[in-house]
Formats: C-alpha cells, structure tokens, sequence
C-alpha cells in the first residue's frame, strides 16, 4: 500500500512548485524587457531619423561647417532714392556675439553696381551683424546668420536731408525762421500759447531720425518756463555739446525716421514769463533747437562698439548726423 506523504514531503512538493514559478516569471520578465528595450531603440532610431529628415540642406551643411573661417560681402543701398541705387558710405560690421570687436571697422562701400566690399574673418554659424553711417546717411541694422562662404550682406541706408520745415502758429499767423513771430502780450507772470508747433521732411528722398528739441534763451531772457505738447518728455538730461545754451529739452521716447514729407505736429508750445515780463527791445529771443539721433563709433579707449546717442561718447562730444535745424520767436510785451 502507498503511504501518503509526510509533512515533510509536502513541504518539499511546495518549494518545488514556488521554484518553478519564480522561473517562469524570471523568463517572462526577460522576455518583456528584451522587447521593451528593442522596442525603445527602434523608437529612438526612428526620432534621430525623422530629425535629420526634417533639416533643410542648408541646415545640415551650417552644422557641419560651423566654426569654418569664412568672409563674406556686403553693399550699400539707397532706400530713400527713387532706384533704390547702390551708394558709398562707411560700413560697420561685427559678430553679434562680441559687439565690441569690430570686423569691418569703417570700410567705404562701392557705388559701383555690383562691387561689393569684403567682410572677414567670419566663421559659418555666427551672427554678423552690419549697418552704415556717416554725414551723409543713417544706416540700418541688419543681422545675418552666415550658412555659407561669400553671402551677400545688404546694408539699407538714407540719405540725411538738407534742410527742415519748422512752423509755428498763433491765430493763423505761421512763421519758419528768422524772429517773425512773437509771443506777444507778455506781460508780468504772463503765459503764452502757440496753438502748434509743426515739423516737416519737405524735400523728396531724405530722411531726418528727429529725436527732439532744445530750446535755449538768451541770458537776459524774462522767460522762465517753457511746454511742448504732445507725445515728448521732457529731460534733465544736458545735450553736452550744447550745456551752455539749451535751457529745455524734450524727447520722443524713440526717434522718429521722418521720410520724404512726412511731419510731426505738436499741439502746443506754452511760454511763461517772470514778475518782470519781457521786454519791448526784441532781445529776449527763444532759439528752438531740431537734433536727430545717429549711430557713432565710440571713443571709449578699448571698444570699438557702434552706439547710439545725440552726441558722440568723446571727451568733447560732437554732433552726429545731421546738423541741428534752427527756428527762433521773441517774447514781448507789446500785444500781437
């Protein structure tokens, strides 16, 4: 007869069984990470592949050339002149990365259609950045990612102008220039208002960047505060070159690139007298004072960067870009 199994055997059957269960899920688990981990490569495969796929030609030929030492040209153009004609000025490059080094540190362009001026050394990859000044034209800014050897490079520019309308007016009474016009009837504590102060690009392709005003009194003037209406803010801050004369100043909070005809009018010019008011001898005279904002090279011994401003950054700042444009009135007691 057989005899049933101990306590111990049954025991021995069961670690038996747990074995060979722990061994199939031992396979299984192996088999789902096998497949898991082919799964995650073929995936990542597909991804590096899809990637590359998506780039453009050019795209792959930058990365692959990036940090090569290239050069490449750059020309000027007239945007203002009706033909968009190519023009001579002076060029200022550098890579965005270090503004202050300078790669093309004052070259003249050519006015020959065609002949363009050499920038380099540039490297595949980096960010050029260019644009042109001089008494003669304000510049863009143009920046260029640089893909490949020999890439153009196209530098807008505007011719400044020659002159500028500036008008003032009072009960239909206009007057741009010379002491035509006064802001009569001001006697003691007395205020005065001009109904608009209006400026102009009245000549065909030109450009002004306008910036703002100055106006300057003479020393003995009687004027003791002055307004502009509109869309100015009126600075502390002195215009060095003219520390001496400009009593008021207001700015656009950004310059305004005046093209050919374009105009600015302001709604009002207020002018207030001392308990004295001014006097009736025509000395107490007002100069209003028009200055553009233009790109310089700066003094600052060490960089060559291309700055901003209404003067340059010189021990003596100079003036930049056009020339003020001048307007002047009086103040009077005699009434208009």
């Amino acid at each position: 007869m057989q005899k049933l199994p101990t306590s111990t055997g049954k025991e021995v059957l069961i670690k038996m069984a747990s074995k060979g269960v722990y061994a199939i899920l031992v396979i299984a688990l192996l088999l789902i990470g096998g497949i898991g981990g082919t799964m995650v490569y073929y995936s990542r495969q597909t991804a590096m592949q899809t990637s590359v796929e998506d780039k453009t030609p050019a795209e792959i030929s930058v990365e692959s050339n990036a940090g090569t030492l290239t050069q490449v040209k750059a020309r000027t153009i007239d945007v203002e002149d009706a033909s968009q004609s190519q023009v001579a000025s002076t060029l200022y490059c550098w890579n965005k990365a270090n503004p202050k080094v300078l790669i093309s540190n004052g070259a003249t362009t050519s006015a020959t259609a065609g002949t363009d001026t050499t920038v380099s050394p540039v490297t595949i990859g980096s960010t050029i950045v260019c644009t042109a000044f001089d008494s003669t034209y304000y510049g863009d800014v143009v920046e260029k990612v640089i893909e490949t050897e020999g890439e153009l490079i196209v530098v807008p520019v505007h011719a400044i102008t020659s002159s500028l309308y500036i008008e003032l007016n009072y009960q239909s009474t206009y007057a741009t220039g010379g002491y035509t016009l006064n802001a009569s009837g001001m006697t003691a504590n007395a205020v005065f208002t001009f109904a608009q102060m209006k400026v102009k690009n009245n000549n065909t392709y030109s450009a002004f960047n306008l910036k703002g005003f100055a106006f300057d009194k003479v020393a003995s003037s009687n004027v003791t505060d002055l307004v502009l209406g509109g869309s100015v803010v009126e600075s502390s801050e002195k215009i060095t070159r003219l520390s001496d004369t400009a009593d008021w100043r207001f700015d656009l909070s950004e310059a305004k690139l005046m093209r050919q005809y374009d105009e600015l009018v302001f709604p009002s010019l207020v002018v207030e007298a001392d308990g004295n008011g001014c006097d009736d001898a025509g000395a107490d005279i007002i100069t209003i004072r028009v200055f553009d904002e233009q790109q310089f090279k700066s003094a600052v011994s060490g960089t060559d960067a291309v700055l901003k401003g209404v003067e340059t950054n010189a021990p003596s700042p100079a003036d930049v870009g056009s020339s003020d444009y001048l307007m002047a009135f009086r103040c009077s007691k005699a009434s208009a």
